[in-house]
């Protein structure tokens, strides 16, 4: 009977448990959520246990996580660097150089892409607009190509913030230029280009894919514009304007059926367009408003619902109509946050290093637990989740911190 006992209880366990990795920007689904189950449902005074710390330079990289290894990427005097740790102990266990160091408009200097895992191997864009793929066991560099250089294309005013988005054999970038590669895909092996298409600025978001019509495309948020691309060739299907203040396209877009989203901040707002494939013009707009302003971090859709920031403060609104549900219009939550969610919560990160645990619905946003764990400001990485750990940096360390229930 107690055999049995201690068997059915690591049955309960095992199924009321889910951990899983996370490779890359915005999660292993590229939508800020996790699958992960069995985390805490209210954190204790003072915060999550922070396992380990390790200081970084200058950056805003976010963290991916693969195979009990960190990635994340940060800037000192002279370089700009990818760096791996332990995923356990924290102990760095290489870093590479990408190149020369990223020195930004108003001192925002450093890195801002996060590192992609692919299999073996780690993939990363520096704020010069280097792509540098290395071995992910020792960082090695296997091939490295300039994709500004590639186009003919200058950097952005903030310097190149997509991420590496890798979908099969290919790796897909927005460089920006007029030279017919503002598109391009990149054999992920060797670096050589598959296709290329367009014109125009780069944007600094990194894109997305969905399936329109049967036809399976990457949705850009580019300087000027959103595009869906033909995956397989490069082929411009559609096309809408969206012209923000400086240019800033910084958060990815949402896709949620035959329909997608898309949001900037500098007071412009948010737009969602229906894509129908079987019409000469595929795009039509559903609706146009201000109820989101997503000035870089994406905002996570949740049942048909976002959830994310109007500049300062968190809303909610309806995927469809574009209908504001709640507004947080007194300052309750942390001010510019990133949104993460995970077994049933969100963990939102402001600007000033407030750190919350939340249960957001349509009808309602409770704070549940919260955490002053980097007082400051900038702190504009997106959280992390991965095997039961929450990762947070700043431009001075990287956190990691215990969420597993016990």
């Amino acid at each position: 009977m107690i055999r049995y006992l201690i068997t059915l209880v690591a049955i309960v366990w095992a199924s009321s448990v889910c951990a899983e990795d996370w490779p890359r920007y915005h999660g292993p689904d590229n939508n800020g959520i996790s699958k992960e189950t069995g985390l805490l449902k209210k954190w204790p005074d003072g915060g999550p246990k922070i396992l380990w710390t390790k200081p970084l330079g200058t950056g805003y990289s976010s963290v991916s996580v693969a195979k009990g290894h960190v990635y994340t990427m940060y800037q000192d005097a002279q370089k700009q660097y990818v760096v791996c740790f332990d995923e356990k102990t924290g102990n760095k266990l290489w870093e590479t150089p990408t190149g020369p160091i990223y020195d930004a408009r108003d001192a925002h200097d450093g890195p801002r892409a996060t590192p992609t895992v692919d299999g073996d191997f780690v993939y990363a864009i520096d704020g010069n607009g280097e792509i540098v793929c290395m071995k992910a066991a020792g960082g090695n560099i296997v091939w490295q190509k300039n994709m500004l250089k590639m186009a003919g294309a200058g950097n952005i005013t903030w310097g190149i913030a997509q991420s590496a988005f890798i979908v099969g054999e290919k790796l897909f970038v927005n460089p920006g230029g007029n030279n017919g590669m503002a598109f391009m895909a990149l054999n992920k092996k060797d670096g050589s280009i598959a296709w290329k298409s367009g014109n125009g600025l780069a944007g600094y978001a990194t894109p997305v894919v969905a399936d329109f019509g049967g036809v399976k495309q990457l949705v850009f948020a580019a300087g000027k514009q959103v595009a869906g691309v033909r995956m397989d060739d490069g082929k411009i299907l559609w096309s809408f304007p969206w012209v923000t203040r400086h240019d800033v396209n910084a958060a990815s877009p949402i896709v949620m059926g035959d329909m997608v989203f898309v949001s900037s901040g500098y007071h412009h707002g948010s737009t969602v367009y229906k894509i129908d494939m079987s019409k000469p013009n595929p795009a039509e707009k559903v609706w146009q408003n201000t109820s989101i302003q997503a000035h870089f971090g994406t905002p996570i859709l949740m049942d048909g619902y976002l959830y994310g920031y109007r500049d300062m403060d968190l809303t909610c609104v309806d995927f469809k109509t574009g209908a504001t549900k709640w507004f947080d219009e007194e300052g309750a939550m942390p001010p510019k946050g990133q949104l993460t969610y995970a077994d049933g919560l969100y963990y939102i990160l402001g600007e000033n290093g407030l750190m919350i645990l939340a249960r957001l619905t349509p009808e309602r946003f409770e704070k549940i637990s919260q955490m002053d764990i980097s007082p400051g400001s900038e702190r504009w990485a997106p959280l992390a989740i991965a095997n039961g750990r929450l990762y947070m940096r700043d431009n001075k360390q990287l956190f990691c911190l215990d969420i597993k229930a016990k």
